[in-house]
C-alpha cells in the first residue's frame, strides 16, 4: 500500500492547487524537500514518502530519496504520538491508525528543516459498491460507477485510489472529485475518465478529504494527465509559489488525514 505515496509524490513538483494562473520561476528552482502523506485509520493504507526535488536542468528519473527523517504524527486531542520507521526506500510506516474527529499535527525534521502540518480526521464516508460498464456495446473497455453516501447538507471532496490487483506493475489510479457532481438518483457518481479492461480485478479506496487537499490533489492529477511518454515540459521545476498542505521553509508536498472505505471490484462482472 506504500505506493501511493511513491506514484502521487511524482506530481507534487509542477503545479499549485489553485485555479489561477500559474506563474513559474524558475531561478527558485532550488531543491526543495518532497512530503507525500496520507494518514488513515487502516495502517496499512496510511504513507509516508519523503523525498527531494530535482532542478529544471536535472533528468526527471531517480529522485533523491530520504532515509533518516524523523517523522511523527501527534494526536493533539489525546498528545499521543504516532512514530514512524524508515522503509530505507525513501517511505516510512506506522502501526499506528488515526481517529475520526481527532486534530493531527504532522511532525518531520529531514536534513535540517522543520517541516509540519495539521489535519482533522474527517467523518467516515461509506464506500457500497463499485460497479462497471462498458463505454460501448461489446466493449472490452469499462468506465467504473461509485456508489457511496454522500451527506447533501454539507459540501464534500473525495480522493478515489485505485490499486491494481491482477497486474501489480499497473499505476495507481487516482482520481478526486467533489460532491457537486454527486447523483442523488445513482447514489454516486460515474468516472468516465479513467479506462479500465475487462477481468482485471481492482482494490478501490475512498478518502474524505478537505477543500485544501482536494485543489492540491486536483490539480496534480490533471498534471499526470498532461504526461507525454512519461514527461512533461516542466517536470521537476521547484515551483516558486506552490500552495501546499505541508508547511517549511524548502518544502513541497501534501498532508491527508482521512477514514478509508475500501470496495474490490472485477471489471466486466
Amino acid at each position: 500500500m506504500l505506493r501511493i505515496s511513491s506514484i502521487l509524490f511524482i506530481f507534487v513538483l509542477f503545479f499549485s492547487s489553485c485555479e489561477k494562473q500559474i506563474d513559474l520561476h524558475p531561478e527558485n528552482s532550488e531543491e526543495k524537500i518532497v512530503i507525500g502523506a496520507i494518514f488513515s485509520d487502516l495502517s496499512p493504507i496510511t504513507s509516508m514518502s519523503v523525498s527531494k526535488s530535482k532542478g529544471i536542468y536535472d533528468d526527471i528519473l531517480n529522485h533523491p530519496k530520504i532515509n533518516d527523517a524523523s517523522v511523527k504524527i501527534i494526536d493533539l486531542n489525546t498528545n499521543d504520538t504516532i512514530n514512524f520507521t524508515s522503509n530505507n526506500d525513501g517511505t516510512y510506516s506506522t502501526t499506528g491508525a488515526g481517529q475520526i474527529g481527532h486534530h493531527y499535527r504532522l511532525e518531520i525534521d529531514a536534513e535540517g528543516q522543520h517541516i509540519t502540518g495539521e489535519q482533522t480526521m474527517l467523518p467516515r464516508v461509506s464506500l457500497n459498491q463499485v460497479k462497471s460498464f462498458p463505454v460501448e456495446p461489446n466493449s472490452d473497455k469499462y468506465y467504473l460507477r461509485m456508489k457511496f453516501d454522500d451527506d447533501p447538507t454539507t459540501t464534500d471532496y473525495y480522493l478515489f485510489l485505485c490499486y491494481p490487483l491482477t497486474n501489480q506493475d499497473d499505476d495507481i489510479r487516482i482520481i478526486v472529485r467533489s460532491d457537486l457532481l454527486y447523483n442523488q438518483d445513482l447514489g454516486g457518481y460515474d468516472i468516465k475518465d479513467e479506462i479500465f479492461n475487462k477481468n482485471e480485478q481492482w482494490l478501490v479506496v475512498l478518502f474524505h478529504i478537505d477543500r485544501d487537499n482536494y485543489n492540491y490533489l486536483s490539480i496534480m492529477n490533471r498534471a499526470k494527465n498532461s504526461l507525454v511518454n512519461g514527461a512533461h515540459p516542466f517536470y521537476g521545476i521547484s515551483l516558486g509559489n506552490p500552495v501546499n498542505t505541508v508547511h517549511g521553509e524548502s518544502v513541497l508536498g501534501y498532508f491527508v488525514a482521512s477514514p478509508v472505505g475500501v470496495s474490490p471490484i472485477l471489471i466486466g462482472n
